[in-house]
């Protein structure tokens, strides 16, 4: 099964790996902003790194369910990436619900890592609850911050427990655990 309208980005050790077509509605938020506070290249350029460092999270995110996967011989053929994280196709399925546990944990563990990596690198800015100052166009002075604030949001997301994100598959796994 393949997403549709998703765009193949490249092959890696034989897993097609596929951008949905939503990353797009990051690429018209940048523009829309930049053009709200003043369409300047130095300011497209930052959110242009932005939205390729969010799609580098989502990827390290979807490889180290793969890597988890693979070494209980799961294999894939095709990653599909979206914003909110990626759908990976796999050939078989885990045969113990610890499996399925240890491989839906990792993706959002990683990007808690990311987040956790970039944190002695950030400035004092607005606190999280001030959400509305957080969605300002890329800066400079505030793009790491940023960046740690999309990756705990991907972990957060990640964790909501309903299939088809990791949270649903990680409470089936728990489920599992208990239960037949």
């Amino acid at each position: 099964y393949t997403v549709k309208r998703a765009i193949k980005l490249k092959s890696l050790g034989g897993i097609t790996i596929n951008i949905h077509w939503t990353f797009l509605i990051l690429l018209a938020w940048v523009i829309a902003a930049n053009t709200v506070q003043g369409l300047t290249w130095d300011k497209i350029l930052w959110s242009f790194i932005f939205i390729m460092l969010i799609f580098l999270s989502v990827l390290l995110h979807e490889l180290g369910h793969l890597l988890v996967a693979k070494h209980f011989n799961i294999l894939t053929k095709e990653i599909t990436l979206l914003p909110t994280g990626g759908i990976s196709y796999y050939e078989n399925f885990p045969k113990t619900s610890k499996e399925e546990l240890l491989i839906s944990l990792v993706g959002p563990a990683i990007n808690l890592a990311i987040a956790g990596l970039i944190l002695p690198f950030i400035q004092s800015h607005a606190p999280i609850w001030e959400i509305t100052r957080h969605f300002d166009i890329i800066h400079e002075d505030d793009f790491l911050y940023k960046l740690h604030l999309v990756n705990l949001g991907l972990f957060a997301v990640n964790l909501i427990p309903a299939i088809p994100l990791d949270g649903g598959r990680i409470l089936r796994a728990i489920l599992g655990l208990r239960m037949n």
